[in-house]
């Protein structure tokens, strides 16, 4: 468990994520390194980093978007001691994609 070190949350814990082996997908339940159901609500899009099941982008690729074993930025959260929230919101100030995988 830490303190995020943007906004000061003491809810960012991701030890038990993180922990231990990497688990199926809680929402299709894709094996790590397996693709995602199409209807998936996990899934993120390889084009825009957005939730894959509400855009509508041709270019996406699914081999870039297997399931990990993690939600998807839990892993980069934890390093950069920040919690998912403020992660998505730095990377989308600095123009950068949000982590898919």
């Amino acid at each position: 468990m830490f303190k995020c070190k943007d906004c000061g949350d003491l809810d960012c814990d991701y030890d038990d994520d993180i922990a231990g082996p990497p688990r199926n997908c809680g929402d299709c339940g894709a094996k790590p390194e397996e693709q995602h159901d199409p209807n998936c609500d996990v899934q993120r899009c390889s084009a825009c980093s957005g939730q894959r099941l509400m855009d509508g982008c041709e270019d996406h690729d699914p081999e870039l978007t297997k399931w990990t074993g993690y939600w998807p930025g839990v892993r980069e959260a934890a390093e950069l001691k920040v919690c998912l929230n403020c992660l998505q919101t730095k990377l989308r100030k600095e123009g950068k994609p949000f982590p898919l995988r």
